[in-house]
């Protein structure tokens, strides 16, 4: 069986965690034995001009076969491409790929999978913006057509429902996993084995819509285990420009009440924030 994934900034270019989550799961389709193409829609703005190469450039790793678009002037050879994979199936992990994906199933007569990586009406709200952006409106006709539609959590799933009640019979909870290695099962195991409580570790963007307040609070809290909350940001790096990350750390900063004598809680300064390389 073939699949064709079609997602956006397919690593080693990136490794943003939708990127990343796409790149395990092929890689672990391909070691089960399944033919895995990608077609990646790199640094994709589909309303900006045309720029940089207009060539679809192709490479390969681990046997993963990956066509890399810069502009809509690529899509014929995106379409190629996809066609010389002979798919049975499509998964798209980004709704504003939905219209591309929809003439690609029509044409290969293959049914598509969408992964909803990020609900965006949810978001939306959040970020309390009304606008019907280009994102939630790929992602509501990619919910409304594709065969199957994959939520990574429940409650990621309860919120889709809320909103999409008719998606029940095609929608399924996959998480994402970890990593199936010897060093990933060694962690695992080592992990289980200690009956204390390790540091809290936050990896990932800082940001008012990324839950960067309600950690705070977690941090400012006497932690219910008794023990020391240690706060290394590995992993995290602020929005380009501060942004919404800087403004949640200003806001708690600001309402943060003043630690209870003996609270155990320990807040690293911003300074201590590192950004992965």
């Amino acid at each position: 069986m073939n699949v064709l994934h079609v997602t956006r900034d397919f690593p080693p270019r990136h490794h943003g965690g939708i990127s990343s989550a796409v790149d395990r799961l092929a890689r672990a389709q391909s070691h089960a034995g399944l033919g895995v193409a990608v077609v990646s829609f790199d640094a994709w703005r589909p309303c900006a001009a045309p720029r940089g190469r207009t060539a679809a450039t192709r490479d390969a790793s681990d046997g993963i076969a990956v066509l890399r678009l810069t502009s809509t002037q690529q899509l014929a050879a995106a379409l190629a491409f996809a066609s010389e994979q002979h798919p049975a199936l499509l998964h798209v992990h980004d709704g504003m790929l939905w219209s591309f994906s929809a003439t690609l199933r029509g044409e290969l007569a293959v049914p598509a999978v969408q992964s909803v990586h990020v609900v965006q009406r949810y978001m939306n709200e959040l970020r309390g913006t009304r606008e019907r952006t280009l994102s939630l409106a790929g992602e509501e006709a990619a919910l409304a057509a594709a065969e199957r539609v994959i939520a990574p959590s429940r409650s990621a799933a309860d919120v889709l429902l809320a909103s999409h009640p008719s998606l029940a019979p095609r929608l399924r909870v996959v998480g994402h996993g970890i990593d199936d290695s010897p060093a990933a099962r060694a962690a695992a195991a080592r992990h289980a084995a200690d009956a204390g409580h390790g540091p809290l570790l936050a990896a990932g963007r800082f940001g008012d819509i990324k839950g960067t307040p309600e950690l705070f609070d977690v941090i400012l809290m006497n932690p219910p285990f008794g023990s020391p909350v240690a706060f290394p940001p590995i992993g995290a790096s602020r929005p380009a420009g501060g942004g919404a990350g800087s403004r949640a750390r200003r806001s708690r900063c600001k309402r943060a009440p003043a630690s209870p004598a003996g609270s155990t809680a320990r807040r690293s300064p911003p300074t201590t924030m590192m950004r992965r390389r």
